[in-house]
């Protein structure tokens, strides 16, 4: 079973958040090797760019909030934490959505790639990001009061 203890001066949360990364990360792995596979075998050497390019912008996009919130989580012992804390978190969220935007403007056109097999790669990644929330989330054993003050 793994540790779910916090770091002495972090909120329980942050387990969560790390569990939700390694396992996003892993999930985007074993993504993009099913992914290739599967766009090889179906659309060449275009289907198998196009799946690698879904899953690395799945990974992008799937650990960019838990990370965020882990790196937030390191200024708890600061006066002004909820600034910083939302200010990182909603920084990270407008990252995303610039990456996001630009990758597919660029992406869109390429001959090397297979745009059915990134946005089929994308997609799971995607979906398979929010079920790994949910299930880290919904499994978490937090209190619903406030961290004890250190």
């Amino acid at each position: 079973m793994t540790d779910t203890t916090p770091r002495a001066g972090r909120p329980s949360s942050d387990p969560v958040f790390r569990r939700i990364a390694v396992l996003g990360s892993i999930f985007c792995l074993v993504l993009a090797v099913v992914g290739a596979i599967v766009g090889l075998v179906v659309a060449g050497g275009e289907g198998l760019a196009g799946a690698i390019a879904g899953a690395v912008l799945s990974l992008l996009l799937v650990s960019v909030t838990a990370i965020s919130m882990v790196l937030a989580n390191r200024y708890t012992a600061s006066p002004a934490y909820l600034q910083i804390f939302f200010g990182i978190v909603l920084g990270g969220w407008l990252l995303k959505l610039v990456v996001f935007i630009v990758a597919l403007l660029i992406l869109r056109d390429q001959p090397w790639l297979s745009p059915v097999a990134l946005f089929i790669t994308l997609v799971v990644g995607l979906l398979g990001g929010l079920v790994i929330d949910g299930v880290v989330i919904a499994k978490a054993r937090i209190g619903y009061v406030s961290d004890p003050k250190a």
